[in-house]
């Protein structure tokens, strides 16, 4: 940067410091800056900066109000989104769940029959052992369904009648445990509902906002801040004959 450049950057800021200094200090350069104005210039800036001082401080108290409101609407919305995130989880189907056992086409899982591309769910689901080594499935819902197994899988009766008690078994098993999922999905959704309605720390926020506000329209260092500078301004406009901004 060369010497006229720093010079030409000097002056500007000089040039924009002067025009700052005549808007706040109305009445011509010599009431701006002459020293027969300094004390009523002083006293001016005084009043200016006491009020601003003020106001700072009113400005932090209502943005740290309302920073508690944000902040509790934000906990409340995370807290309500973990909630309906766990119901629905819940309300996730189980899927087929852990094989059990496979003879052919027929596998038994932990919450479903497959038989070829057919799945019955296990809740409520009936098995009989029929002759010539054949399994007849009853659904709770649905037509009944038979299974026969080929001739290489060697299966006899024995092996049909243990896959009956297997899926009574995991029937029953599949049973108590749908119970146990309804009664956590009712329980999650009342749980959603509370948590929905659990605004407490928001309405005391809001609340508080309330009284910081209410407070403030009755802050004591307001009036004499402000009459201090309205004294200041009258005391500036009778030496100059013009009103400076507040």
């Amino acid at each position: 940067m060369t010497a006229l450049v720093c010079i030409a950057l000097v002056l500007v800021g000089l040039a924009v410091g002067a025009s700052a200094q005549l808007r706040r200090y109305p009445g011509g350069r010599r009431a701006a800056f002459g020293a027969e104005l300094r004390e009523e210039r002083r006293q001016l800036a005084s009043a200016r900066r006491r009020l601003g001082e003020v106001k700072r401080s009113l400005r932090r108290e209502r943005s740290a109000a309302e920073g508690r409101i944000r902040a509790t609407e934000t906990g409340h919305r995370a807290r309500v989104r973990d909630a309906e995130h766990a119901l629905g989880l819940l309300r996730r189907p189980p899927g087929r769940g852990e094989l059990l056992r496979r003879v052919g086409q027929l596998g038994v899982y932990q919450h479903v029959v497959v038989h070829g591309s057919v799945e019955l769910p296990l809740d409520g689901l009936r098995a009989r052992a029929e002759p010539r080594a054949r399994l007849l499935l009853l659904p709770a819902r649905g037509a009944s369904r038979r299974v026969s197994f080929p001739d290489d899988a060697e299966v006899d009766q024995a092996v049909v009648r243990s896959l009956v008690s297997l899926i009574e078994l995991a029937a029953a098993t599949e049973r108590l445990f749908a119970g146990r999922r309804a009664e956590e999905i009712a329980e999650a959704e009342s749980t959603v509902a509370a948590v929905r309605a659990d605004r407490g720390e928001v309405e005391a926020s809001r609340k508080a906002l309330a009284a910081v506000l209410a407070a403030q329209e009755a802050d004591p260092r307001v009036p004499p801040a402000l009459g201090a500078l309205e004294r200041a301004r009258k005391n500036w406009f009778t030496a100059t004959g013009a009103w400076p901004p507040p």
